[in-house]
């Protein structure tokens, strides 16, 4: 008999070290896993600073993603959580600007003028004071003496959601024979009609047959919301490393995948709008917007466009592009195109108070096109006038009214309060036009802001008729300025940065 050699002890069977370096990736990836979910939801790990920047939910997620806004929800403390602002169950809110009856708050403010209703999500509702918006802007410019408009832009709003709320709104206003504006952002209102969460609850629409059909009533509460509609599982760990280790290409190809969902939701969403206008016989046109990363490259919103456009000019509905405006502008006043966007708080990745009226005059145009308002030469001249400067009006109570407003010319100001904003630089600047018919204005100033400093300067015919300093030491000084003869008066307030400066009681005599 063969005897048989002893094993070799060190050797082991392929299969079962596979087995078992399987098993120790199992245990590992699981760890991790683990390691990773008690890191974001763990309460116990609030405070750690591994925690806090593990926590950002662009290492998870795009914010085209529902998952993004999952974490972002779970990040934000309970006794810092805000419910939607005038929770809709159809339309999932409507901001503080619209009644609960799909009405405008400032409707009967708008008297019997030429009614302009513009829709869209917060670049059309802006992120300036609504005296800088396009609301503020129609006010003020000459067309103001005879066209008013509700502003109904909702920030955070998808495509979907501006539709649903155009078409809850519009029939109140039909016998007024409106023009209806539909500001649509390129570069997110599309693909949020694949979210049913974005800071809220909001309604999630699918194409089943062609048809556009809703997934149920929006929740009333963000807790609701999350207990009826959970996000689906996924590995945590999985994803922070897919982001982190995604190329571009990757992303790209991510990107791409979503990308004939969405393009088959906005064209059914803008089908849909057109064909309930174009019924209502009503005048309308659609106003583009882009983002400065947009602006600066094309390339990756290009799709985006052209899915908007070729649906719009297959309808057969008028449309106007913001940004031939901002590039032209910037060309011609040597500015870089950042300069029309926000730099600081809700302001960041917005137009600034110069780009909405950049914008404005893209509005402007649909108007005079669409309705025979807007680009005449008077209101060219009047935004030649303004252009440039930031937060030049000034407001009465919560209702924005700008400097051409107060134009009146010898007759008194019936405002109790004047409320002027300076711009992030610390400057104002409010122009009455008295045509020689005023012999004083009288009143007080008086300095709103908790800190700092204002200094009052006010000017006839450009000349100084009183120059006041308010501060810590005197907060408030009144006012008596002889006006006899002259033909304009100029306030100029400087000093600290977003000083807020009251007019009390102001009366030309």
């Amino acid at each position: 008999m063969q005897r048989r050699l002893p094993s070799d002890p060190l050797a082991v069977k392929p299969n079962k070290l596979a087995l078992r370096a399987a098993f120790v990736v199992v245990v590992a990836a699981l760890l991790f896993e683990g390691t990773v979910r008690f890191l974001l939801f763990a309460d116990v790990a609030n405070d750690w600073s591994i925690a806090k920047g593990l926590r950002e939910p662009w290492r998870f997620a795009g914010t085209q993603e529902q998952h993004y806004w999952y974490l972002q929800d779970r990040g934000v403390p309970d006794e810092r959580r805000d419910e939607a602002p005038n929770h809709d169950p159809v339309i999932g809110w409507v901001g503080t600007n619209v009644t609960s009856e799909h009405g405008h708050v400032d409707e009967a403010k708008t008297a019997e003028r030429q009614l302009v209703l513009l829709y869209g999500d917060s670049y059309a509702q802006c992120t300036t004071s609504p005296g800088d918006c396009f609301e503020g802007l129609l006010n003020d410019s000459p067309l103001g003496r005879t066209t008013a408009m509700l502003n109904f832009g909702v920030g955070g709003f998808g495509l979907d959601q501006i539709v649903l709320l155009a078409e809850a709104s519009l029939p109140r206003y039909l016998d007024r024979d409106p023009i209806v504006v539909v500001g649509i952002l390129l570069d997110d209102d599309l693909d949020r009609c694949l979210l049913d969460f974005r800071c809220w609850p909001k309604p999630r629409y699918e194409l089943v047959d062609g048809a556009l059909v809703s997934s149920g009533e929006v929740a009333p509460t963000i807790a609701e919301h999350w207990r009826r509609r959970p996000p689906a599982p996924i590995s945590w760990a999985w994803r922070l490393c897919a982001r982190a280790w995604a190329s571009g290409a990757a992303e790209a190809g991510a990107a791409a995948e979503r990308r004939a969902e969405v393009e088959a939701l906005a064209t059914a969403w803008l089908e849909r709008l057109e064909s309930r206008l174009a019924a209502a016989k009503v005048r309308r046109f659609y106003l583009l917007f882009e983002y400065l990363d947009g602006l600066q490259t094309p390339d990756a919103l290009q799709w985006r466009k052209d899915c908007v456009v070729r649906t719009l000019e297959r309808l057969g509905a008028p449309w106007i592009a913001t940004k031939p405006f901002l590039v032209e502008a910037a060309a011609r006043d040597g500015r870089e195109l950042a300069e029309y966007f926000g730099r600081v708080g809700r302001n960041v990745g917005h137009f600034n108070a110069r780009g909405n009226q950049v914008a404005f005059r893209a509005l402007l145009d649909g108007l005079e096109r669409v309705g025979g308002l807007g680009s005449n030469s008077e209101n060219e001249a009047w935004l030649a006038e303004i252009a440039g400067v930031v937060h030049p009006h000034a407001s009465r109570g919560a209702t924005p009214r700008g400097k051409s407003r107060f134009e009146f010319a010898g007759r008194e100001l019936h405002e109790d309060r004047l409320t002027i904003e300076c711009d992030a630089e610390g400057g104002a600047r409010l122009t009455w036009k008295l045509l020689g018919r005023s012999s004083e204005l009288r009143g007080s100033a008086a300095l709103a802001s908790t800190a700092g400093s204002a200094q009052l300067r006010w000017l006839a015919d450009g000349a100084e008729l009183a120059l006041e300093s308010l501060g810590d030491e005197r907060r408030t000084a009144a006012f008596a300025l002889p006006l006899a003869g002259r033909r304009e008066l100029a306030l100029e307030v400087t000093g600290t940065p977003n000083a807020v400066v009251f007019l009390n009681s102001p009366a030309f005599d």
